[in-house]
């Protein structure tokens, strides 16, 4: 029906998540993908089936990965939606015709952490918790508050969202050392920094960031025995362009923030569900 000639290959594919892990170079347990997109999504690689009653009971799913004998779990929530619905609400004058808009509404965060929370549940939540009925929010703001205080507050507390779902990772023996930025927010040298403070773990950004599609060509490459599909072979595609470390002064002071957005999601959860209704 395609047209297509004879001797044209036709190659299974895989989850996008799990491509995207394979185009990154995350091919052990130690290290996972992490997707900056229009939803933020980590992708750990497991070399083993995880108990699945400890897996569920904790909101989280397992599944094969594209490589044989190796699986993945996913942890997503919203990221790069949350920056550009910041982008249209406070800057969309400046955005039209503006290439860069983003470096330049980066070049006006503060250099410090903020003491902004924001509940990043503007729209519904994947794994490990699957909020569906709540709402976003901004604390803290002041007279004084500037729109680059609240951008980095965006990408601080959804990163802030995700330290407590890596937790979750930890509590069922899943413990990634590093991180492999993809995506197009893999570009911003601040989100990556912000992400790397918080965290306090390496983040890497490879030369190719859009790893989706190169994992889904490398997996053609492998149907058709040009490539092989072993570790040394597939991480000549994932070459580090930079990595970004964790500055340890700025880890301890977000490990206090960390606290307060805990103590805050907590405390009026209940009531943004109630608000959203």
């Amino acid at each position: 029906e395609l047209n297509l000639p004879k001797k044209v290959k036709i190659a299974v594919g895989g989850h996008d998540q799990s491509c995207n892990a394979l185009g990154a170079g995350v091919c052990t347990n130690d290290v996972a993908a992490y997707g900056l997109g229009t939803f933020e999504c980590i992708t750990p690689v497991l070399d083993a089936i995880p108990p699945w009653k400890e897996m569920l009971t904790n909101g989280l799913s397992t599944e094969h990965h594209v490589l044989q004998n190796l699986y993945v779990t996913f942890l997503y929530n919203q990221g790069g939606s949350l920056v550009r619905w910041f982008r249209d609400t406070f800057a969309k004058a400046e955005a039209k015709g503006c290439g860069d808009i983003y470096d330049r509404l980066a070049g006006e965060m503060p250099k410090e952490p903020t003491d902004l929370i924001v509940l990043p549940y503007f729209d519904m939540t994947g794994p490990p918790e699957f909020i569906t009925d709540a709402s976003g929010a901004i604390i803290g703001l002041h007279t004084t508050t500037t729109r680059g205080e609240i951008l980095k507050s965006i990408m601080e507390s959804v990163t802030f969202y995700f330290a407590d779902s890596i937790g979750i990772l930890r509590d069922v023996g899943i413990n990634p050392q590093r991180f492999i930025a993809t995506g197009g927010g893999a570009k911003s040298d601040p989100w990556l920094q912000i992400k790397a403070d918080i965290l306090g773990v390496p983040f890497v950004r490879n030369e190719v960031v859009e790893c989706s599609a190169l994992g889904a060509a490398i997996l053609g490459g492998i149907a058709c025995g040009k490539i092989n599909p072993d570790h040394e072979e597939l991480m000549r595609f994932a070459v580090p362009e930079r990595t970004f470390e964790p500055d340890l002064r700025r880890h301890d002071l977000y490990k206090n923030r960390l606290g307060k957005y805990q103590r805050v999601a907590s405390g009026i959860r209940d009531f943004l569900r109630v608000s959203s209704t």
